[in-house]
């Protein structure tokens, strides 16, 4: 059961429910319909399932406030609950479906819950600031501050709402704070490389390390894909369902200054069309685009900053809110990659961190380990015996 608010979330759920339809389980994935154009046909059914506009959701993270209402939330348990009851299955995974921690226990259905390890209660680096409001008018160093002062309190304040649909089922909440619930589960399997997403020790062993979850659209690469060159660069531009598409054209314009090619995976804004050392297209998987890149450069989600890795490839993001900066702090603490605020693009010499990027010997040498654990890691192992033990 995906929360459709963005891509990533249905899309880490698609390589699971695969795998377990293949070893001849019985699977439904239950979602919203808005990306099933990139998602294509699956071998096993579907189930709509409503999630709220991924503009009103990418707006509230924008405001720094929770996206649902009780009114929300209320309607979400109805319709977790009336799909698990009609299908009575033996396990539910679910990804950012945050009302599953009470509509899989009203149904008395175990819980897996998939999410990224920075939103544990437990990491260990210092939370960055967002690009709220606040930062526009105090600047980052001020605005960091007032966040570190008011996180705790705002953190509390978002879990309202579901602090009340909890009570209102007769649950005990898990906490007082929003971390608590995205981590209340049975288990909780997250979508991440121990060794860089730093946590404190005293982390609970229902709390498990996955290794990223890899999954990308099966399209038809372009016409030109077979003619593309490589005597320069490739640098590829992907910012995803959660970007914030207006910076686009001022990394498009750092790029053309610097002998490279220029890959552009999403959205193409009016006027830009292909070049001699451009290429657009609307439509390529990442993982076909990121073999042979010499840099990425994304939202900060992790999703594609996992891919890059994957591929061993450097990683610029451009985050603009919370769970893509916070990926981003652990990617700039590992040295494999660095980022820019989404507000400060146009104040820094992007061409000259693009090109240094490139040519960084030592982040590349950083991104080696790494790589080669990414390479190793299997997650749908972990999901097996997960469910071995359920």
């Amino acid at each position: 059961m995906a929360e459709t608010v963005t891509l990533a979330h249905i899309g880490r759920l698609i390589p699971l429910a695969m795998h377990l339809h293949s070893k001849g389980h019985e699977v439904r994935l239950a979602a919203d319909s808005r990306f099933d154009r990139l998602i294509g046909s699956l071998p096993f059914s579907r189930v709509p399932l409503f999630s709220i506009s991924s503009a009103s959701f990418l707006r509230s993270l924008q405001l720094g406030v929770f996206p649902y209402s009780f009114d929300t939330l209320r309607d979400y348990v109805r319709d977790d609950t009336a799909a698990l009851r009609e299908f009575k299955p033996d396990v539910v995974i679910g990804d950012f479906r945050l009302s599953l921690s009470v509509s899989a226990r009203l149904a008395e259905v175990p819980y897996i819950q998939i999410i990224n390890a920075y939103w544990s209660r437990d990491f260990a680096l210092k939370l960055p600031v967002p690009e709220l409001p606040h930062v526009k008018w105090l600047g980052t160093s001020l605005g960091q501050l007032v966040f570190d002062f008011a996180a705790p309190k705002a953190f509390r304040t978002q879990a309202k709402s579901l602090l009340q649909i909890t009570k209102l089922h007769g649950r005990r909440p898990p906490g007082d704070e929003i971390r608590d619930f995205y981590l209340d589960a049975d288990y909780v399997l997250f979508s991440d490389l121990a060794e860089l997403i730093p946590l404190n020790d005293q982390r609970p062993d229902s709390h498990l390390f996955a290794g990223p979850i890899h999954w990308s659209p099966n399209l038809e690469l372009p016409s030109w894909w077979s003619t593309l060159p490589h005597d320069k660069p490739w640098v590829c531009v992907s910012l995803g369902s959660s970007g914030d598409i207006r910076v686009l054209p001022q990394i498009l314009s750092a790029l053309s200054q610097l002998p490279v090619y220029t890959m552009l995976i999403g959205e193409v804004p009016v006027g830009v069309t292909s070049c001699s050392r451009r290429f657009a297209s609307a439509l390529i998987p990442n993982a076909a685009a990121f073999k042979f890149a010499s840099l990425v450069i994304g939202n900060g989600g992790s999703p594609a900053a996992y891919m890059a890795l994957r591929e061993g490839v450097p990683y610029l993001g451009v985050p603009s809110n919370l769970d893509q900066f916070l990926m981003m702090a652990c990617v700039r603490h590992a040295a494999i990659g660095d980022f820019i605020r989404a507000s400060h693009v146009s104040k820094v010499d992007l061409a000259d961190r693009i090109k240094a990027l490139i040519e960084d010997s030592l982040t590349r040498k950083n991104i080696e380990p790494l790589q080669r654990l990414a390479l190793a890691s299997d997650p749908l192992e972990k999901l097996d015996s997960l469910l071995d033990r359920l």
